[in-house]
Parts: structure tokens; C-alpha cells; sequence
């Protein structure tokens, strides 16, 4: 997955997704020295990695962590396709970012829906869902109380999961930050998308008041440069703060 561009990592999740079950076959063909698909000379090397990628493809524990994470991984694909790209986008992603929490925190009613569509993948390569057995002292991992398999991977997996990326979200767009971020809206392309009715930047003016040279004429300033940039056709209007 790319380092550097967002919207790749989240898609690579989706084709993983289609590309399962035969990057499964191939990796047990490898593994098994199957010639089904004509005579193949594996390195050792080659054969190890395979056995180890097949081992971890044919646990559930695996299958189910993976279903997760891409669905809650779509939740967020559309902020950051807009925080990678220009100015009036991170604007609009900002916006976004209580909705994108909100939607977070009601996946819980998917939850079902998520373990079906793992037992089914699960289905399509022979495996079926398992629990690791319960131990007095677990150094690994924690014991929780389940009924049945679903319930052990939903609290084992899903909702720390989703705990973590809400708390991430919540953190990472502070109230501090979604607040900084109003000043985006100065940027011509959006500022002239807004009404002017609409247009009110006194939360701004108080909290910089004593970093302005003149807060009483920062609404004028304003809507003089919106005037300058609404003779323009949009498609010259600035779009970043450069």
C-alpha cells in the first residue's frame, strides 16, 4: 500500500477483498507444490512465505478483522479523498468530520451484517469460525464472555476497533482545529460559493481579536474581497492559500 496516498491504502482493502480466495488458491498451490496450474519451481524462500501467508489467510480470526476494517475503513475513504486533495475540499472535509464520527459510532447495527459477509468469504476457502480456547491466566490476548462466535469477534475485534478510530477522529479534529479551520473558508472559491447573509466570522474576530491591526473592519475587508473575486468566473477563483 502507498505511504503517501490515502485513497490507495483504502482501496487496496477492496481489492484484497475481490482478490481473496485466489490469492488463497495461489498461495496453497505454492504451499502444496500443486501443478494444476502447470510445472512451477519454487525457491524455499518463496515456499515459507507462502506457507506462513496461508496459514494466516485460513484463520478467521484473520477473515473477520479484515471485513472490519474495510467497511470502517469506507466510512472515513470519503474525508480523506478530500484532505488530500485542495484547499475548498480540506474546507469541506473538516465540515464532514462529525458525520464521518456519527456514522462511526451507528456501524455497531452492521455489526451482523459484517460477520455474515466474513463467514462467507470464510466459506468460499474452507474455513470455518472458530473461537481460541478460554485459560485462567491469558498473556496474549484478553478472556471475554461470548455465547457464541459472533459475540467473541465483535468484542474481541469490532468495537475496539471502531472505539479506536472514534477516539482517533475525535483527537485528531479537536475542537480547536475544526474551529482554525473556518479560516479556510476565506479561500475565494469557497468564500464566494456562500451568501452573503451567511457569511459571519465573529467567532474568528474574537479569538485572533488581539492579533488584528483593526477587528472592527475585518467584516468590510471581507466583503471587499469577496466582491474582488466575485467578478471572476469560478473557474479562476483561487482554490488554495497559495
Amino acid at each position: 500500500m502507498c505511504r503517501t496516498r490515502w485513497i490507495y491504502r483504502h482501496e487496496a482493502y477492496e481489492s484484497f477483498f475481490d482478490l481473496f480466495k485466489y490469492l488463497h488458491a495461489v498461495m496453497e498451490a505454492i504451499t502444496t507444490r500443486n501443478t494444476t496450474y502447470g510445472s512451477m519451481d519454487w525457491d524455499a524462500s518463496t515456499i515459507v512465505t507462502a506457507t506462513g501467508l496461508l496459514k494466516i489467510y485460513n484463520s478467521f480470526g484473520f477473515i473477520y478483522a479484515f471485513i472490519v476494517t474495510m467497511h470502517c475503513m469506507s466510512v472515513i475513504k470519503p474525508i480523506s479523498i478530500k484532505l488530500q486533495y485542495k484547499t475548498n475540499d480540506l474546507a469541506y472535509a473538516y465540515m464532514k468530520v462529525q458525520h464521518v464520527i456519527s456514522d462511526l459510532k451507528a456501524n455497531n447495527q452492521l455489526l451482523h451484517d459484517w460477520y455474515e459477509q466474513a463467514e462467507a468469504l470464510a466459506n468460499d476457502i474452507g474455513v470455518s469460525p472458530e473461537v481460541p480456547r478460554t485459560v485462567g491466566h491469558q498473556q496474549d490476548r484478553k478472556n471475554v464472555e461470548y455465547d457464541s462466535a459472533e459475540t467473541y469477534y465483535r468484542r474481541m475485534t469490532a468495537l475496539p476497533l471502531l472505539d479506536h478510530l472514534i477516539q482517533q477522529m475525535q483527537e485528531r479534529f479537536g475542537e480547536h482545529q475544526i474551529f482554525v479551520s473556518e479560516l479556510l473558508t476565506l479561500v475565494p472559491s469557497l468564500l464566494c460559493e456562500q451568501s452573503a447573509t451567511s457569511l459571519n466570522f465573529d467567532r474568528l474576530v474574537d479569538r485572533y481579536r488581539g492579533d488584528l491591526p483593526q477587528p472592527a473592519l475585518v467584516g468590510t475587508e471581507i466583503f471587499q474581497w469577496r466582491r474582488k473575486y466575485e467578478q471572476q468566473s469560478s473557474e479562476n477563483r483561487p482554490s488554495t492559500l497559495k
